[in-house]
């Protein structure tokens, strides 16, 4: 359960996934902006939940966004947990104080303007690097290139491009964790 001592809060994206478990239009833009926090698929396989740093100044549940809805709480709120990591997310709880303001503002505001984007730039920019790289390893697994290859071009990327690189146990979990996706 959140509560406003631990300094934890919880984004639920109920109905954010696909049948092929791809995340949907409406959510891309929340799940790349939080991709470097810990994000796991919900019970009913058909969301996903993701955990960050900050506060909000009320709970917020459900707030219909395309076919789906967003829920935001950090206080007297139960979270389940299943631990089936979505593809391969980082495993710590990161800060995102100021986008989870940011979020409650536009869903509390009924402002229009989803999918939040990531400023762009020459860098991929922390926050949507785990996305980028993740998306970029399903290309090059979907490609056939060996998995010795992917990791490499994986780390370059992360060491050169990535704003604040991440660990590089981070980049061999993604590797191992795109084994089982197969190719579709």
């Amino acid at each position: 359960m959140f509560s406003t001592q631990d300094g934890l809060a919880g984004i639920d994206l109920d109905d954010a996934l696909d049948e092929q478990g791809d995340v949907k239009a409406w959510a891309r833009g929340i799940v790349e902006r939080f991709g470097d926090t810990y994000m796991e698929i919900s019970p009913s396989g058909q969301g996903l939940k993701i955990w960050v740093r900050g506060s909000l100044p009320a709970n917020l549940p459900g707030v219909q966004v395309g076919d789906g809805a967003i829920e935001l709480y950090d206080h007297v709120r139960y979270f389940a947990v299943t631990g089936r990591a979505f593809r391969g997310a980082p495993l710590q709880i990161e800060d995102h104080a100021d986008d989870l303001l940011l979020l409650y503002n536009r869903l509390t505001a009924g402002r229009k303007g989803w999918p939040l984007q990531p400023p762009l730039g020459g860098q991929i920019p922390h926050g949507r690097q785990h996305n980028t790289l993740v998306s970029l390893c399903g290309t090059l697994r979907a490609r056939g290139v060996c998995e010795e290859a992917v990791e490499a071009c994986l780390q370059i990327v992360n060491e050169k491009q990535c704003e604040k690189p991440g660990p590089r146990e981070h980049i061999s979990r993604i590797v191992r964790s795109s084994r089982k996706w197969g190719t579709r």
